[in-house]
């Protein structure tokens, strides 16, 4: 709309210009194409402001989404089975590769369900934590967040999380290419978001909870 109105602006002035340069007959209209032109002009000043306020406002409506439900109440049990799934990875009682296999499709080998945590299981939790991951990564990727509040807000509650969701994306990723199968989009919104929040590999190991990578290793049960 915005680009419309600039070039109808552009067209009444040329009708102007060329009115003035003919005829002095014509200088009689010049007053009312002149107040045109100022009314078309205001009108897209207004419409850009308007549009960018609604974009700040959107901005902010989803950075205050992301923030309060990653740390509502209901948000816990899926933060509670992500530590549940790191210690059968720690007690070998599960490895990254049996995790993973539950987000490949179709499904060919046997998945990690994990024990049973506010009647969901921890499979099942992951997937909810996942996308909510993938809608923070289309928010990043659209500029429809505030990516400073959410690394302020997110970036040191999510190292705690990020080695053993890093390595679960990148071993789908792996599975998937053995396989032939398509690559889920959380592979990439989950490095996406780890990025944001500037959470690298290398931080992930300063982490006091971070478990060796021969870990991820362990052949499933």
């Amino acid at each position: 709309m915005e680009e419309q109105l600039i070039e109808l602006i552009q067209k009444v002035d040329e009708l102007a210009a060329t009115l003035s340069n003919r005829n002095n007959a014509y200088s009689i209209f010049l007053p009312f194409i002149s107040a045109l032109i100022g009314a078309l002009f205001s009108a897209v000043l207004f419409h850009n402001l308007a549009m960018r306020r609604e974009r700040r406002q959107q901005i902010y409506q989803h950075t205050q989404e992301i923030v309060n439900q990653f740390f509502s109440k209901e948000f816990i049990g899926h933060r509670v089975a992500l530590w549940a799934m790191r210690s059968a990875v720690l007690e070998k009682k599960a490895s990254i590769r049996f995790i993973a296999y539950g987000y490949i499709y179709p499904i060919k080998n046997k998945a990690y369900d994990g024990s049973q945590i506010d009647g969901l299981t921890e499979h099942q939790h992951l997937t909810l934590f996942f996308g909510f991951i993938e809608r923070l990564g289309l928010y990043i990727r659209n500029k429809q967040i505030d990516r400073g509040m959410v690394k302020a807000a997110l970036s040191y509650e999510m190292l705690w999380k990020a080695d053993l969701i890093r390595a679960i994306a990148e071993e789908i990723r792996a599975i998937a290419r053995e396989t032939s199968s398509q690559e889920p989009t959380l592979v990439n919104n989950v490095l996406l978001v780890l990025d944001t929040l500037e959470i690298t590999k290398e931080r992930d190991q300063i982490n006091p909870s971070h478990f060796p990578l021969k870990e991820f290793e362990i052949n499933s049960p």
